[in-house]
C-alpha cells in the first residue's frame, strides 16, 4: 500500500515546494543586489544588521525545533539573511519601476508555498514522536511532575550510554542515525533513571527529526511498519 508521502499528489507538492524554495531566494537576492548598487554602505550595515538580527531571532523563537534541529537553525539563518537584504530589496523594487509591482506579488506567492511546506514538515516531524513514545513538551512536563511526586522513592541508578556517538545528529551518517536509534531503543528497555530516560527520549526525537529531513519517504515507511528498536534500513529497504 503506498504511503501518503509516495502518492503522486504528495510528490508533486514536494516538487512545487522545492521549486519555490529556489525561486524565492533567487528573486529576492537578485532584486536586492540591484538595489544595493544605489544604497549607501552605512545604510546597508546599520539597517541590514538590525533587521537581520530582529527577523532571525523572531523566527528562532517561533520555531519549536530551535536550537536542537539543524533544519531549524538553517531557517533562522535564512530569515536573518532576508532581514539583512531588506533595505536593498526595497530600493531595487523602486528601481524596477512598473516591473517592481509584479515582483512583490510573485514573491509573496513563492513565500506562501515555501511557508506551507515548512509547516507541513513541522507537522510531520512532530507527529511520529507522539506515536512512538518520544517525549513531546507536554509529556516532558508530565515526567517532571512525576519525578517530583516520586522523588522519595528509590530510583534505578543512572545508566550512561558510552557507545552512542557524541557528535550532533546532523554530523552523523544515515547508517549511524539508524544504529543510534537501535542503541537507544536497547537502553530504554533496561532499568534506567528517569533523567536518563528523558535524555534518551530527547535524543531519539532529534534522530527522528534528522531522518525525516534526509529520507522522508524511507522513514515514513519505516514508521508505518512500527519503527522497531531493532529495525535497520539500508538503501531505502525495510527493517531487518
Amino acid at each position: 500500500m503506498p504511503t501518503p508521502s509516495s502518492r503522486p499528489s504528495a510528490r508533486l507538492w514536494r516538487g512545487v515546494v522545492r521549486a519555490s524554495r529556489l525561486a524565492a531566494p533567487a528573486l529576492y537576492v537578485g532584486t536586492a543586489l540591484l538595489g544595493a548598487t544605489a544604497t549607501s554602505l552605512t545604510s546597508l550595515l546599520l539597517v541590514g544588521l538590525l533587521a537581520g538580527a530582529a527577523i532571525g531571532v523572531t523566527v528562532a523563537l517561533a520555531d519549536p525545533g530551535f536550537p536542537g534541529s539543524a533544519a531549524a537553525r538553517r531557517r533562522a539563518v535564512y530569515a536573518a539573511g532576508i532581514g539583512v537584504l531588506l533595505l536593498p530589496f526595497a530600493t531595487g523594487i523602486g528601481m524596477l519601476g512598473t516591473a517592481g509591482t509584479l515582483v512583490v506579488p510573485l514573491l509573496l506567492v513563492l513565500c506562501a508555498v515555501t511557508a506551507a511546506g515548512w509547516l507541513a514538515e513541522l507537522d510531520t516531524s512532530e507527529a511520529p514522536p507522539a506515536r512512538q513514545g518520544v517525549a513531546t513538551p507536554r509529556e516532558t512536563a508530565s515526567r517532571e511532575a512525576g519525578r517530583r511526586e516520586t522523588g522519595r522513592r528509590e530510583t534505578a541508578p543512572r545508566t550512561d550510554v558510552p557507545d552512542l556517538p557524541r557528535r550532533p545528529v546532523d554530523q552523523l551518517t544515515t547508517d549511524q542515525l539508524f544504529a543510534t536509534w537501535t542503541a537507544t531503543g536497547e537502553q530504554l528497555r533496561r532499568p534506567v533513571s528517569p533523567v536518563t530516560r528523558v535524555e534518551l527520549a530527547d535524543l531519539r526525537s532529534a534522530l527522528l527529526d534528522e531522518l525525516l529531513r534526509r529520507e522522508p519517504e524511507t522513514t515514513a515507511r519505516w514508521l508505518e511498519q512500527g519503527a522497531p528498536a531493532h529495525g535497520h534500513h539500508r538503501d531505502g529497504g525495510t527493517p531487518v
